[in-house]
């Protein structure tokens, strides 16, 4: 009777030995070309689908599909996270002949296909070619569609074109929207940034647009200047906390939050007072975030914190959630 179940448990053994091997280690797919092709040109199959036969052909073939993503990346039907995947596919060929053919079709196409062009030019490095695609974004920034708008200064900025700083300024000689404005101060902040120069120059122009008649130049002019995280602008965004613009005050103290620094909390928790309604909520969350204490819209409540508290209150280094001093000696300590 030992002997049958020894047996048993053997062979219980060596089948689970198979089928663990046969999981872990199935058979490679052989690369089939025209399958694969069927299913990336297969509206019909799912995107996921699409996109690995994508990768497929592209890690077997190279610059060899190259026309056939260009021909399949900017069709309508294409979804747009395809769309992603195939562009950055022909970008990482870096195959000179390819690059030449996406850079020559940049110049036609609806909005959707210059932004997949543009997408594929990421690794470009030849000097000429780079060249036309900068002068291509430089006229895309004045382009009708937002999202291209913001793809193009993208690359600008990424190519380090300092030379787009004109074309950027031009766009805020126009007062059209949010979305233009925004773009055009962000991508000249980072093109400053880059070089360092002009910068200076331009942190005097974003001062002045903090108190521009339009709350489009307001806000985005308060945004740049809490991404530049300098403790010098803070009394400048604090004032706008008391815009008569409600935007102009949420914007003012989401600029606050970036800047992150201590002497903000309780120009904040002050405002919270005069506000309701929808800037209420934003005041308490933006004030969570920073402090780590979750006091919701109470103001007597942040007040008392403030008071108790702010003395020996540091905002955290990082931007994980942030602690007091007190609270960092509390937390025990291991190993």
């Amino acid at each position: 009777m030992p002997r049958i179940a020894s047996l048993l448990l053997a062979l219980i053994a060596s089948a689970s030995v198979t089928f663990a091997s046969s999981t872990i280690a199935p058979a490679p797919v052989a690369f089939d070309q025209k399958a694969d092709l069927d299913t990336l040109k297969d509206v019909t199959k799912q995107p996921g689908q699409r996109i690995v036969a994508a990768r497929q052909l592209a890690n077997a073939m190279g610059p060899k599909i190259a026309d056939e993503f260009l021909d399949i990346g900017p069709k309508a039907t294409t979804t747009p996270d395809l769309r992603v995947q195939i562009a950055l596919l022909l970008a990482d060929m870096k195959d000179p002949g390819v690059d030449k053919k996406i850079v020559g079709k940049l110049k036609e196409g609806s909005a959707d296909e210059k932004i997949f062009h543009l997408r594929a030019t990421k690794n470009i490095a030849d000097a000429k070619l780079a060249k036309e695609i900068c002068d291509k974004c430089v006229a895309f920034t004045a382009d009708k569609d937002a999202d291209l708008r913001g793809v193009a200064v993208d690359i600008l900025v990424l190519r380090e074109w300092v030379d787009a700083v004109p074309a950027l300024e031009k766009l805020l000689k126009k007062e059209s929207d949010f979305a233009t404005i925004g773009v055009a101060m962000g991508g000249i902040t980072k093109l400053h940034q880059k070089n360092l120069k002009g910068l200076a120059e331009w942190e005097v122009k974003l001062k002045d647009f903090t108190v521009h008649e339009s709350p489009f130049f307001r806000n985005a002019a308060l945004d740049e200047l809490g991404k530049l995280g300098k403790a010098e602008h803070l009394d400048i965004i604090a004032a706008q906390l008391k815009s008569k613009d409600w935007s102009t005050r949420v914007s003012a103290l989401f600029a606050l939050e970036k800047l992150r620094h201590k002497n903000a909390i309780p120009l904040i928790i002050a405002q919270m007072k005069s506000e309701t309604g929808r800037p209420l909520e934003e005041f308490a969350a933006a004030l969570e975030r920073l402090t780590g204490a979750p006091l919701g819209q109470d103001v007597p409540r942040w007040e008392e914190w403030w008071r108790n508290k702010g003395a020996e209150f540091e905002l955290a280094a990082t931007e994980d959630r942030p602690t007091t001093k007190a609270q960092e000696k509390k937390k025990p300590k291991f190993g």
